[in-house]
């Protein structure tokens, strides 16, 4: 089974949670509002949403709010967290290359390294359908991890910790050839129980993800390094990208 299927659980919010803090949400959204600037009321997928944290905040902020992801666990706490705030969302449950919308929205929103789960022609019919889903002058903003600095960086091996005392140590290798990022992971819980998981994912230079958006007719218009509108530079931890779907002529 593909690791994506799998990874988006339980096991996954406790290793990540203590970062998703509510000031984390509204700074990132913030950014969100800044870049889109679009009207109250405007219509926005959050593709590849998980547990909803950006999400329920632009719903809050007043924008028509659907929420896709894979993961069954992932959307019913968004929907519960929907719920606790009275906010009207929809949410779908759907593979990322599979948006079942057409000509609907007013902007995409993809966060948090949520691209490149699979080879270069699938990840290109993410994108394709995320057009598909787009009205006309509809705009994407799809949040990803740096590649020049992951690679400058780059750590093939390292350790660490999490709040419950679970041990984490991750084995790392950039493949050249493919542009793959693989992990391997191994967390031993206090109680010296252990487990194993390997995470793959396509990692895109600038050049190469707007190459995939033009095929889309999804042209570039800005990148960012970050949710403070930096400048993109080989520093930056982010590669935040801006993108419009084309009119026809």
């Amino acid at each position: 089974m593909a690791w994506y299927k799998t990874f988006y659980d339980e096991h996954y919010l406790k290793e990540y949670a203590s970062g998703f803090t509510p000031e984390r949400a509204q700074r990132e959204v913030g950014f969100v509002n800044r870049t889109l600037n679009l009207p109250e009321g405007a219509r926005i997928l959050d593709l590849c949403c998980g547990h909803g944290r950006h999400t329920v905040e632009l719903a809050a902020a007043g924008y028509s709010m659907v929420g896709q992801d894979l993961s069954a666990t992932f959307l019913d706490l968004a929907k519960d967290a929907a719920a606790a705030r009275d906010l009207q969302i929809q949410f779908v449950r759907a593979d990322m290359r599979e948006i079942p919308f057409e000509a609907e929205f007013d902007a995409v929103i993809n966060m948090f390294t949520a691209f490149g789960y699979f080879d270069d022609a699938e990840n290109q019919k993410v994108l394709n359908a995320v057009a598909r889903a787009l009205k006309p002058g509809g705009k994407l903003l799809i949040d990803l991890l740096n590649t020049l600095r992951i690679i400058r960086d780059f750590l093939p091996q390292s350790w660490d910790e999490l709040p419950d005392g679970t041990a984490t140590l991750t084995k790392r290798d950039y493949n050249l050839l493919t542009g793959n990022i693989e992990e391997f992971r191994t967390y031993i819980a206090p109680d010296g129980s252990k487990r194993e998981i390997h995470l793959v994912w396509r990692s895109y230079f600038y050049t190469e993800l707007a190459k995939m958006l033009n095929r889309a007719s999804l042209a570039p218009i800005q990148v960012f390094g970050g949710f403070d509108s930096s400048e993109f530079t080989w520093d930056s931890n982010r590669m935040i990208v801006l993108a419009e779907k084309q009119r026809e002529a």
